[in-house]
C-alpha cells in the first residue's frame, strides 16, 4: 500500500459507463463554493492511484479549460462547457499538493499535483490563454511572436503556473478534513483515510489543526528513525521503513505548505479584528 490512502482522487461527474467514475464517491455539491481560478491548462497524467503507472495511451498532453472551485478541479472541454456536462472530468483536492516541477525537463513552466490517493498530474499553463486574458485583442500571431520572447514569455508562464500552485494549494489547505484512522485491517498500519467532505472548521481552527499535525508527523518521523531496521533485519522490514518514511515526510512537507498558507490568512483576521476593536474603541470614548 505504500502508506497511502486508499481514497480515490480522480473522478467523473457523476456519470454512468465513465472509466474514470468511482462508485464510492461523489463529486461535493460545488453550487455555493468559491471558485479559485479558472483557465486553459494542459495535463498530463503520469502516475494511477499508489503511483501505479498510467498506460502508455493515456499519457499524453491533453489541454482542459480548467475551473478550480471548492476542492475541486473540473477538467472542461472549453470554457462553454457547463460543470454538470457529461464530458466533464473531475480531480478532487482533498489532501493534495501542488508543486513546481523542477525535474521535468521537456517543458518549462510545470507544476505537478499528488492527490489524496498518490495520483499524479503535470499541468502547463496554456500561454496563449494567458496572453488573451492580459489583452483580449491580441491574436494567435502576436501570442506566438511573444512565445518567441523567451524571457517575457517565461516570465508571464511562471507568474501564471505560481498562481496555479497556489490556489490549490490553498484550496486543500481550507477545505481538507483532519485525516481519520487507518482503516481496520490495514496492511499497513500507518495508511490514512481522508474525508472527501468539506471541512466545517474556521480558518483558525484549519491553522491550529494543520500546525498540530505538522508536530504529530515530526514525532512519528523522530520516532520511525530510532527503530531503524539494523542489517540482520529482513527485507520485508527494511522495504516497510522505507514506505513509511517516504510518506511521513511528504505528508509533513504538505502540512508545512498548508500552515504557511493560512498562516498569512490567519494574520489578516487578527489584523482586521484588531482594527475593528480600535474604531470600537475610539467610538465608545
Amino acid at each position: 500500500m505504500n502508506g497511502r490512502s486508499k481514497h480515490s482522487s480522480t473522478l467523473s461527474s457523476p456519470v454512468q459507463n465513465n472509466p474514470l467514475s468511482n462508485s464510492f464517491l461523489t463529486v461535493p455539491a460545488h453550487e455555493h463554493c468559491t471558485e479559485y481560478k479558472r483557465g486553459t491548462l494542459q495535463k498530463k497524467h503520469c502516475k494511477g492511484p499508489e503511483l501505479k503507472p498510467v498506460a502508455a495511451g493515456k499519457r499524453g498532453w491533453k489541454t482542459h479549460f480548467v475551473v478550480l472551485k471548492g476542492m475541486a478541479l473540473y477538467l472542461l472541454k472549453s470554457s462553454a462547457t457547463h460543470l454538470e456536462d457529461k464530458s466533464t472530468k473531475v480531480i478532487l483536492l482533498h489532501h493534495s499538493l501542488a508543486q513546481v516541477d523542477h525535474e521535468y525537463k521537456r517543458k518549462s513552466c510545470v507544476f505537478s499535483l499528488r492527490t489524496a490517493d498518490w495520483s499524479e498530474y503535470l499541468f502547463l499553463p496554456d500561454l496563449i490563454s494567458v496572453i488573451s486574458c492580459i489583452n483580449p485583442c491580441f491574436g494567435i500571431q502576436f501570442a506566438c511572436r511573444f512565445m518567441l520572447a523567451q524571457p517575457m514569455s517565461h516570465a508571464c508562464g511562471a507568474g501564471e503556473l505560481e498562481s496555479w500552485v497556489k490556489e490549490i494549494n490553498t484550496a486543500a489547505a481550507l477545505l481538507s478534513s483532519e485525516p481519520l484512522a487507518a482503516p481496520v485491517g490495514a496492511q499497513k498500519s500507518f495508511i490514512d483515510s481522508f474525508a472527501v467532505s468539506h471541512s466545517k472548521q474556521s480558518i483558525t481552527e484549519q491553522y491550529d489543526a494543520h500546525e498540530q499535525q505538522t508536530l504529530t508527523l515530526k514525532q512519528s518521523i523522530a520516532d520511525e528513525e530510532m527503530c531503524r531496521p539494523d542489517n540482520s533485519a529482513s527485507k520485508q522490514a527494511v522495504s516497510y521503513h522505507k514506505e513509511r518514511m517516504e510518506y511521513l515526510k511528504f505528508e509533513l512537507h504538505r502540512y508545512i505548505v498548508y500552515v504557511n498558507l493560512l498562516k498569512e490568512k490567519v494574520g489578516q483576521i487578527k489584523k482586521e479584528k484588531t482594527a475593528i476593536g480600535e474604531v470600537e474603541r475610539r467610538e465608545s470614548q
